[in-house]
């Protein structure tokens, strides 16, 4: 299993996306007589566009994101965030607490009202 899979969310109806990897031939010939050597294909799909198949109406699009873009996208945000704490790292851990109580009243106010 790959380690963002169900982690990543669809933008269009909100499922999970979960992760693919397609294995390709080694080598092969293309129309025009060329060997090609194609990696495997390694995507993140909308599981709402892959589990109603196509015998049901689908209620998703068969978008895709390839991983090494998720992986880009993540370690942008990484670095950002770990920049923002070096440089405040005072403000960061107010923000953490702020969160992580908000948080903690969800779920208070939830449990009371079940």
């Amino acid at each position: 299993m790959h380690p963002l899979t169900g982690l990543l969310f669809c933008a269009d109806c909100g499922a999970k996306l979960y992760n693919h990897r397609i294995p390709y031939p080694t080598s092969h010939v293309n129309k025009k007589g060329y060997v090609c050597n194609k990696p495997p294909k390694d995507v993140y799909t909308c599981s709402t566009y892959n589990l109603t198949g196509r015998k049901y109406n689908r209620q998703c699009t068969g978008h895709q994101i390839r991983t090494v873009v998720v992986r880009e996208l993540a370690l942008e945000a990484i670095k950002s965030v770990s920049g923002f704490v070096k440089s405040n790292e005072a403000k960061f851990v107010k923000q953490v607490r702020e969160t992580s109580a908000i948080k903690q009243e969800e779920k208070a106010k939830k449990k009371k009202t079940a």
